[in-house]
């Protein structure tokens, strides 16, 4: 895991040494459409082959077939001719039809109409094969069944809705059944008062021509109330006329009062009776222009798959791409490259010493600079770089309250290419000063690259073997390199016995031939092979006091954390980092003001 955030940040604010527009809220993770952008083709392969491999899926294991039936209800009491509308509320109903639609009993007469393997099953195992959707707003329920069989799926579908409105039909019925025989009854007990209330009235009645004439305009008006033709308003009044009349003579006959209550009585019930018919009839109309709610009915068509080869190729698209980002982020992570000289601090928690451009921008004919182009841009960075490393020596000496002593540090990097044995040899030339005592080891052992470049001839020389295998002193061993002005550094080399390199730097003879140069020279670096590509590099590390890290421009993040960690078991310390190979900046090139002589030498033109 790369670490963001490290020690080395502190030393750096916002807009300090970064200014400009970089600063380190920039993050050195990848972003998902960075990756996914710089990786396109890999996500679109991802993406393809998703599909592909959902549609396969599909064909070879979705066998499952879906078919949709539906139905618009609204609630049928809206429709009565007599009834007072209905007040509940649509949404309501739509849910209750839902509900009847869910119930077993649907179920159970659905499975029988389809018959077959579906009237075995269990009503539990029918009801999970079904599904119900509604829209309360518009009263619309459709119903699905899912099936390994399509005419299965169609027919229980239909049946579903179709069982439905049956029961519904039934219970309609059997409502308007169950009204009309109730007030049936009512109507009979009503007929049986208004016999016992004629017995009670024959027996006051003393026979006269009038009450005789009072029981047949009665009788006629029943006659008329309960014809089942339709009955006149003229006929009706005329009848009541007539009884009004008789019983208005009966009654200046000095008619008996018992019998006026009687009769009071009949006329009461026989109001009563006359609301009973009436509400009988409108029942009747109701039941029959009653519907079940259902306004349209739309059986299932053709059944289609559960999972459309559309919607699968879709699925398999969004997941393939999904993974495809996802790899294109892995490998962005694992591919992602140092853009600017400040990143590395992130890695590594330690502070930039210098910044080394591209030789090539400068056209520079030689990779030492600082010997053979002492006023070039990357000569001045190298001696950035020197001074940095000493700076930092003398102030942690100082800290510490010591007297001056040497230091060791190791000069490498993550891989090959990075620059490391270039960044040794500049650096330790850039060092080189006529009161300064600076070596440099050439612990590479696998090519020998500094020392075939600080010297012309690249034969075999005395060097570190000859000095712990055959006893060889210091001075025969070690080699001063001439720079310019008269200036050296000494220069040790492997040497010419045959040794094995991590056997070699594990030996108790080699630490304490380190300690032996660590008070012979103010300075040592050591050229140490790339920590991800040499084993014994770390055991190298470990005879040193402090590491300085080359870190090319454009290098893998991920090889520089993989470095600092294997630096870090080391137990010692990074005393910074080298960017090399980074773009020639426009202020490097300045030569005017205090770049007219860098050097202090008062002969640039001599140098130029």
């Amino acid at each position: 895991m790369v670490s963001l955030i490290g020690p080395g940040l502190a030393s750096v604010g916002d807009g300090g040494l970064l200014g400009g527009n970089l600063t380190f809220s920039q993050t050195l993770e990848p972003t998902l459409f960075g990756a996914a952008k710089a990786h396109r083709a890999a996500v679109l392969a991802c993406g393809a082959g998703g599909v592909v491999l959902a549609v396969l899926a599909g064909i070879l294991l979705v066998n499952d077939w879906v078919a949709t039936s539906s139905v618009l209800v609204e609630d049928p009491q809206g429709s009565t001719v007599f009834e007072t509308a209905s007040t509940r509320d649509p949404r309501r109903y739509v849910a209750d039809q839902v509900a009847i639609i869910e119930s077993t009993a649907v179920a159970r007469a659905a499975a029988e109409a389809v018959g077959g393997e579906i009237a075995d099953l269990p009503i539990r195992d029918v009801l999970e094969l079904r599904e119900t959707t509604s829209n309360p707003e518009s009263g619309l329920i459709e119903l699905s069944v899912t099936a390994d069989d399509p005419d299965v799926a169609t027919e229980l579908s239909t049946a579903f809705l179709e069982a439905y409105q049956e029961v519904k039909d039934s219970r309609n019925a059997a409502a308007f059944a169950m009204a009309i025989s109730e007030l049936d009854t009512s109507i009979a007990a009503v007929d049986a008062q208004l016999e016992e209330l004629d017995a009670q009235i024959v027996a006051l009645t003393p026979g006269s021509d009038v009450d005789a004439r009072i029981l047949e305009a009665v009788e006629d008006l029943m006659t008329l109330v309960t014809s089942t033709t339709a009955l006149s308003p003229e006929a009706l009044d005329r009848a009541l006329q007539e009884l009004q009349a008789l019983q208005l003579i009966r009654t200046v006959q000095g008619q008996d009062p018992a019998l006026a209550t009687l009769l009071e009585r009949r006329t009461q019930i026989l109001n009563q009776r006359a609301q009973l018919v009436l509400r009988r009839d409108q029942v009747s109309v109701d039941a029959a222009i009653a519907t079940n709610g259902v306004v349209l009915f739309s059986p299932a068509e053709e059944a289609q798959r559960s999972m459309g080869f559309g919607r699968l190729a879709a699925i398999g698209l969004l997941a393939g791409l999904g993974v495809g980002v996802g790899v294109a982020y892995s490998r962005s992570k694992r591919a992602r490259r140092f853009e600017h000289r400040f990143e590395p601090e992130a890695i590594i928690g330690a502070p930039l010493l210098g910044e080394i451009p591209d030789f090539e921008a400068e056209d520079l004919e030689s990779v030492l600079p600082i010997r053979d182009s002492p006023l070039s841009a990357s000569a001045e960075a190298f001696r950035f770089a020197g001074a940095a490393l000493t700076d930092s020596v003398d102030l942690t000496e100082l800290a510490a309250g010591s007297a001056v002593a040497a230091r060791i540090f190791a000069i490498t990097s993550p891989l090959i290419g990075d620059g490391k044995t270039i960044t040794a040899a500049n650096v330790g030339a850039g060092l080189a000063t006529k009161g300064r005592r600076v070596l440099l080891i050439d612990a590479d052992f696998g090519d020998q690259a500094l020392t075939g470049l600080l010297s012309e001839n690249k034969g075999w020389y005395p060097g570190l073997t000859d000095m712990v295998e055959v006893g060889i002193s210091l001075t025969s061993a070690v080699r001063s390199i001439h720079m310019l002005d008269g200036l050296s550094v000494d220069l040790l080399s492997r040497g010419s016995q045959s040794i094995s390199a991590p056997e070699f730097f594990r030996r108790e003879a080699v630490v304490t031939l380190f300690s032996e140069l660590r008070a012979a020279y103010d300075l040592i670096l050591v050229d140490v092979p790339p920590m991800l590509q040499v084993a014994y590099s770390g055991s190298v590390v470990r005879l040193c006091d402090g590491v300085v890290v080359v870190v090319s421009h454009g290098g893998e993040v991920a090889a520089l954390a993989e470095a600092s960690d294997r630096i870090r078991l080391t137990g010692k310390p990074v005393q910074g980092y080298v960017y090399n190979k980074a773009p020639l900046r426009e202020e490097m090139l300045i030569r005017r003001g205090s770049m007219r002589d860098p050097l202090g030498l008062g002969m640039q033109s001599e140098l130029s």
